[in-house]
């Protein structure tokens, strides 16, 4: 509304109930000849005469009690630079509704250069503000007055004793001639306002006629007709018309908005301390609107008492830095509903001091409730999902501490084989193998889910990792009687760097489908390059069987998790599981996908692109040490000493039996407690320590060794491969994990480590 005020064309004042001033526009400003800041409170006033102020303070209070709607009177405004100016104020309230605090609106008009004129002129010359003609009772001209003869149509010598019909023509004579007798019928001033008779100019015309003299026949009575352009006056009533509708409109709007929005408008004047409220608020608080909020006490009892001192300190917190604040409450209503708000204050300032603050309120109940129910649902995941975790970590070491016996004594038997036992080992590897991987791919599919899968990234030999998947499925592919084959192009570079787990997961997972479904010809492993640039090659990977094929109503089916195609009659295959699920979501993890070309019949082929970087020349591992196999390392471990911690017996006899391989003989404690009472009798390089044990699990004795003894290396030995059990590992400065089972090599590595280091 202020803003629409601001720019009306004629002085607009906004004034409480005691004329105290809460807004002047430029016009206002400038009528009176102070700024903007001297017009607030009661500043205006000491530029209007005592009587006048009195007059206007009457009017204004007869239209805030309601007496009477609208009121007009003249004052006198000592201009500082202009001097006395006599203005016209029409005072009226700001909108009709009678029970609500709203400001009165003074409409303010100089009319000092009309004054002056009276002053000056004579009765009949005061007549003359552009044109006056003097006719009689005949309507016969008899003398015409102008300042500006060009402002006439026809000289005027041309209307002297021509009648009104007679000089200005059939068409323009009625504007004249209606009026004119209208005041010789009533004896009384006549006055009227037209538009230029062109619809295309833009100017309107006020017409007044006064009796001057009446007695007499008609030719001795006399008329003034005072013809005046009253093109501004009109442009500004029309103005401040469409002023007065824009503010209604505004209003109504503002209103209805506020209910949309469930928000409530509020101002509170520090000065007074009164508190204004819009509609909306009332409606929020749940009160009835001829509720007293008239202070800042009533307003912050309105909210829950630890919010109540929120509120206070905000407010000293604005007075301060002078800036906005935001707050949430929770609302005291009288239906005892649960209810809260958002409330934001703007403060105004002067003089550097905050003298009012003007603010919003809005209802955010049901966000807040959604967002208790949403944080309810959120805890009772993150239980669900820590109870999930707590599954795997428990499903995982009871999974994979038997493998560690079945794998190991496998290895070892793997040795010291006979030819004819050949095919039973190589099976029982196989077995072992596929199992664990079956293991890690539920956990893999678990930290998918999480997003806690992240890739590594280190050097492959592409090569080797294509030969060993071929290796691992040669003899299950030749007890089939099919073929598989793996063709690498030759312009593929030999060393990439990427994450060989995740690049081995997902060929061997293709690999291991094509082999379950094809029955006749081959399966072949191929290897393409795309494209290359200085440091990074973009490869085309594809393993393609000559299987039975997959419908392509089923090809998005066979990635969904957990699903398996529906067997059709006659089909050999029995479908696919969650390796499929990973493989693609592995893929996706390097930022491409997976494609399926197949039909029934006619095979199945899969195939992705990824791109790698490039190795520098001259790469070697982190830790500088060249990784070789266990028989390549006798003798070279024979005076590092070695406590293993392991409950389990047969993996205590399997990796005793491998770190003997490495002339290694360890003291084996079977719980922690025996550990320690090694590590007070002897002195240790390494200590191998399984995580999970009776009595003293392996967190609590790696952190005893870390802190008593910290020149022993601790290498942890766990069938547990959950994430936050390496994080806590890690925050204990322990590196150094072999996941269970694992190989005899990897048992190497991390021994050559520490031999690197000491």
């Amino acid at each position: 509304m202020r803003e629409v005020f601001q720019y009306a064309p004629i002085g607009v004042l906004l004034a409480d109930g005691e004329g105290r001033c809460t807004f002047a526009n430029e016009a206002c400003c400038s009528i009176f000849g102070i700024p903007d800041r001297s017009m607030h409170g009661f500043g205006w006033t000491g530029f209007v005469s005592v009587a006048h102020l009195r007059q206007v303070m009457d009017i204004l209070k007869e239209i805030e009690a309601g007496q009477k709607p609208k009121g007009r009177c003249e004052i006198a405004v000592m201009h500082p630079r202009l001097g006395t100016r006599y203005c016209c104020i029409d005072l009226c309230r700001a909108t009709e509704n009678q029970k609500e605090a709203c400001p009165v609106v003074m409409y303010i008009q100089d009319m000092s250069e009309d004054r002056e004129s009276v002053r000056r002129l004579n009765y009949m010359m005061t007549l003359i503000e552009d044109i006056v003609f003097e006719v009689d009772g005949n309507h016969v001209f008899k003398n015409v007055w102008v300042l500006d003869e060009s402002k006439l149509f026809m000289p005027k010598e041309h209307f002297l004793g021509k009648t009104i019909t007679h000089a200005l023509g059939e068409e323009r004579a009625p504007i004249f001639a209606g009026p004119v007798a209208r005041t010789i019928r009533t004896g009384k001033q006549t006055t009227i306002e037209y538009p230029h008779i062109d619809a295309a100019i833009e100017k309107w015309y006020q017409l007044k006629v006064v009796p001057v003299v009446l007695h007499g026949g008609p030719e001795d009575q006399r008329f003034a007709l005072a013809v005046r352009e009253i093109t501004e006056e009109v442009q500004r009533e029309r103005a401040l018309r469409e002023t007065q509708v824009k503010i209604e409109r505004s209003n109504e709007l503002l209103n209805i908005s506020q209910q949309l929005s469930q928000t409530g408008g509020w101002e509170y004047d520090l000065l007074s301390g009164e508190v204004s409220w819009t509609s909306q608020m009332y409606v929020i608080f749940g009160l009835p609107e001829d509720t007293d909020i008239v202070n800042f006490d009533t307003n912050v009892s309105l909210y829950t008492e630890p919010d109540q001192e929120v509120v206070i300190r905000s407010l000293e917190k604005c007075k301060v830095d002078l800036q906005p604040y935001t707050m949430e409450l929770q609302v005291n209503t009288p239906q005892h509903e649960a209810k809260w708000v958002r409330v934001r204050a703007v403060p105004v300032v002067e003089n550097n001091q905050v003298v009012k603050l003007i603010g919003a309120l809005r209802d955010i109940t049901k966000e807040k409730l959604e967002a208790i129910e949403l944080l309810r649902a959120k805890e009772i995941a993150e239980r669900a999902a820590q109870v999930k975790s707590d599954f795997l970590s428990v499903m995982s070491h009871e999974i994979r501490t038997p493998l560690v016996g079945i794998i190991g004594s496998s290895n070892q038997l793997n040795q010291i084989r006979l030819p004819e036992q050949e095919e039973t080992i190589n099976n029982l590897l196989f077995s072992s193998e596929h199992l664990l991987r079956l293991v890690n791919d539920v956990l893999d599919f678990n930290k998918m889910e999480s997003g806690q899968l992240r890739l590594i990234q280190a050097e492959i030999n592409l090569l080797e990792l294509v030969d060993n998947i071929r290796n691992q499925f040669q003899a299950m592919a030749e007890a089939k009687g099919i073929a598989l084959v793996a063709q690498i192009d030759v312009a593929v570079p030999a060393r990439i760097t990427g994450d060989p787990t995740r690049l081995s997961q997902i060929l061997y997972n293709l690999v291991s489908n094509a082999i379950k479904h094809t029955d006749i010809g081959s399966v072949t492993i191929a290897v393409r390059k795309l494209a290359q640039s200085d440091n990074s090659v973009t490869l085309h990977f594809s393993v393609q069987d000559t299987g039975s094929g997959i419908p392509e109503v089923y090809h998005e089916e066979i990635f969904k998790d957990f699903r398996q195609l529906i067997q059709q009659p006659n089909q050999p295959y029995a479908g696919f599981g969650l390796g499929l699920t990973i493989t693609k979501r592995l893929i996706e993890l390097h930022d491409s996908h997976i494609r399926l070309r197949s039909s029934p019949g006619s095979g199945a082929e899969f195939c992705f692109d990824l791109r790698f970087t490039l190795p520098v020349e001259d790469t070697s591992t982190a830790s500088g040490v060249v990784l070789v196999g266990s028989a390549a390392c006798q003798g070279k471990f024979g005076s590092m000493k070695v406590l293993l911690v392991e409950d389990n017996p047969i993996s205590t006899t399997v990796i005793k039996k491998q770190l003997e391989e490495l002339d290694i003989v360890p003291d084996c404690a079977a719980d922690g407690e025996e550990a320690l009472r090694y590590l007070m009798g002897g002195s240790y390089a390494v200590a191998l320590v399984d995580l999970h044990m009776p009595k003293m699990d392996g967190f609590v004795l790696s952190e005893i060794i870390c802190r008593e003894y910290p020149d022993i290396q601790i290498i942890i030995l766990t069938a547990d491969i959950m994430a936050d059990t390496r994080l806590k590992f890690a925050k204990m400065n322990i590196l150094g994990i072999l996941n269970k089972p694992f190989r005899p090599a990897d048992l190497v590595t991390e021994l050559a480590k520490v031999k690197a280091a000491g």
